[in-house]
């Protein structure tokens, strides 16, 4: 696979992400590696299988992990399976015969597409060979060559001229045969006891759907550029019209969020909406005049704030450890979600951590009871009554609470950061801020 991979986001600090940019291109080599140079791709098919296994391991990328994690025998025991199921594992395999036979012996392996326009798509593998040589998106082997793991039987990806079914309903002149767009759409989709291979393998799934949405994209733009003088552009709304969205799967059991990123991304959306119905119906912080209603929200409440009180503040804002008796529910969501650290010299690496101080300013000073500094800001009751949070065996008190609304926290149980802000003239609005679900 050909991209600009940023590998820098995998830092450790947060889920795994697969981030490209630039154009995605698939590449296939020749059978054998140029004199010299150690084997990689198709050819650790062919090239030296008596070592096949340590050679793959040396074929990894370094920022993919230590080879020496990996278990040699299962790496035999999936190529042992490809060997046996898989038809381009095979065609390799007669080739690597083939050249023990005959070291010699010129030749080449076409792998061809019996779509439309075949002799324009068609793969043809030399024994030796320059520059590799582009794969076409549209060639029914595009997907199975680059992840041999997500298509052990090597099953035909999306190719031109898949025809409907049901043509005898659909109107004539309308278009009879289904776009790429609405082939991975229906192959991303979520069945219930159904193998799919772009839901169910964690990052190798996530990388293999961007690769497709990637296709999808040069597909449409390729399709714009060709067709420049049949489309009526200006109904065109902007790319988002020319390339669509795709609609994916659920979360199962066993799979990280990380693994399904857009069902994190509905949720987040569910629950987003959802809550500002509560701020604008006026369950959580009563009646409300006006407000900005982005991921950082900013609201001003009919209550006259222009001279708060402690007690006004403690009505909608809480940053301590609640007793573990009384509500144990609030406990346990304080303790899972609104509890920061443990950082500092407890924990370096932690991702607030910046000049070796935590960049939020954890952990805060113990406060008995809420008041109002002379610039107009809140300062939170955070009282030292004994009540921590145990987190990564190290013990949070109240200095390491972020404010929250306990009303919405119960409701929601996602991290919902809510402050009570000074705009600095006669108002004092109330900003919640919900930052993941």
């Amino acid at each position: 696979m050909g991209a600009n991979i940023d590998r820098s986001v995998n830092d450790g600090r947060g889920p795994p992400v697969f981030k490209i940019s630039g154009q995605v291109h698939h590449r296939i080599g020749s059978l054998l590696p140029p004199e010299g140079s150690p084997p990689k791709f198709l050819q650790l098919y062919i090239y030296d299988t008596a070592n096949e296994v340590s050679n793959r391991l040396k074929a990894l990328h370094s920022d993919d992990g230590s080879a020496s994690s990996l278990d040699p025998s299962i790496i035999q025991n999936l190529t042992a399976m490809l060997d046996q199921h898989n038809p381009f594992a095979k065609k390799f395999r007669m080739a690597r015969d083939r050249l023990e036979q005959n070291c010699d012996d010129e030749f080449v392996i076409r792998i061809v597409d019996f779509s439309l326009e075949t002799f324009k798509r068609d793969i043809i593998i030399q024994t030796k060979s320059g520059n590799p040589r582009h794969i076409s998106s549209l060639h029914p082997a595009y997907m199975p060559l680059q992840y041999p793991l997500l298509f052990p039987f090597g099953e035909r990806g999306f190719q031109v001229g898949i025809l409907y079914s049901g043509l005898d309903d659909r109107k004539k002149g309308k278009r009879q045969t289904i776009t790429m767009h609405e082939y991975f759409r229906y192959h991303f989709h979520y069945r219930r006891n159904q193998h799919n291979p772009f839901l169910n393998y964690g990052l190798l799934s996530s990388q293999a759907k961007i690769d497709a949405r990637a296709a999808i994209d040069e597909n449409r733009l390729w399709f714009i550029l060709r067709n420049q003088s049949r489309l009526r552009v200006e109904n065109l709304q902007g790319i988002a019209d020319a390339i669509g969205r795709i609609s994916l799967g659920i979360l199962e059991a066993g799979q990280k969020p990380s693994d399904k990123a857009d069902i994190v991304v509905r949720v987040y959306n569910m629950k987003l909406e959802e809550m500002l119905d509560d701020i604008k119906s006026g369950n959580a912080f009563g009646h409300i005049l006006a407000g900005l209603p982005h991921a950082h929200i900013i609201f001003w409440t009919a209550e006259d704030t222009t001279n708060p009180s402690p007690s006004m503040i403690d009505k909608y804002i809480s940053a301590e450890i609640p007793d573990p008796k009384e509500d144990p529910l609030l406990y346990a969501l304080v303790a899972e979600h609104m509890m920061d650290g443990p950082c500092g010299k407890d924990n370096p690496k932690c991702p607030c951590m910046k000049n070796g101080k935590c960049s939020k300013g954890f952990p805060k000073s113990f406060q008995e009871e809420t008041t109002i500094d002379e610039n107009g800001f809140a300062i939170y009751k955070q009282p030292n009554n004994g009540r921590f949070v145990q987190k990564g065996g190290i013990r949070l008190d109240n200095r390491w609470v972020a404010p929250y609304n306990p009303y919405l926290l119960k409701k929601f149980q996602a991290h919902i950061n809510v402050e009570w802000c000074n705009k600095g003239g006669t108002t004092r609005p109330t900003r919640s801020t919900q930052r993941r679900a």
